[in-house]
């Protein structure tokens, strides 16, 4: 199992107090998932088809613009870009989420096959994080709480056909490579977490499909654990 990476990541203070953003509409079916999260790529059916179902507004909110954070230290403004030009799969992934403006501002960075600067997770709380991705495939940041009673080692729980009862689904964000994207986790419980990513390996834009097989990204490394103290 690999644990985080060395590689510092960026964390900024958070802004002052304001209203707390409106958060994307979840697919319910997200609860159940766990090594099938990789079916996030068939266009969206799984992941948008719960939003398709809801208010019409939704489906603005799932062709909104990738919402990116500031590379310069200390800018809190995020800026937006499009998603990769006119390709079907990286327009129908999950949007990017509103920036919490109480939250602290961090980073974690997607590589094939490594993510790095998940420590920064550790520090708990509120995080609104900019998840970057550095590779040539899709990724994902699956986020997840695993129960105090729980003491399996991650491999084992990883190899369930479906999310164990002991852990709970905190937050996720799938990228296209040369994307960022913003996920507002509440890491505020103290415990163990795991970070994962599951898609299937060489699921590149071009090449992911709904029948697309392969090892997922976490057997080559890209899953990683980390304890958030108590207060």
């Amino acid at each position: 199992m690999a644990g985080p990476s060395s590689r510092p990541g960026t964390v900024h203070r958070p802004a002052p107090a304001g209203p707390p953003p409106t958060p994307h509409r979840r697919n319910e079916t997200l609860q159940h998932a766990w090594r099938n999260v990789a079916s996030l790529l068939t266009v969206g059916a799984l992941v948008l088809g719960a939003a398709a179902c809801g208010d019409d507004g939704d489906d603005e909110t799932a062709s909104a613009s990738t919402e990116t954070a500031s590379e310069a230290d200390g800018d809190e403004t995020p800026s937006t870009s499009e998603a990769p030009a006119a390709n079907p799969v990286c327009a129908d992934l999950p949007p990017s989420e509103e920036v919490d403006p109480a939250a602290t501002r961090t980073s974690v960075i997607a590589e094939d096959y490594e993510f790095f600067a998940v420590e920064s997770l550790a520090l708990g709380g509120k995080q609104s994080v900019s998840f970057i991705n550095e590779g040539t495939e899709i990724h994902e940041l699956v986020v997840v709480k695993v129960d105090d009673a729980e003491t399996r080692p991650v491999a084992e729980l990883l190899a369930e056909e479906e999310m164990p009862s002991t852990v709970q689904m905190i937050g996720f964000s799938v990228a296209c490579p040369g994307e960022r994207k913003v996920v507002n986790l509440d890491l505020s419980a103290p415990g163990r977490y795991v970070a994962v990513c599951n898609v299937p390996v060489g699921a590149t834009p071009e090449e992911a499909s709904e029948d697309m097989e392969g090892e997922p990204h976490h057997t080559r490394g890209m899953v990683a654990e980390f304890t958030v103290a108590a207060a």
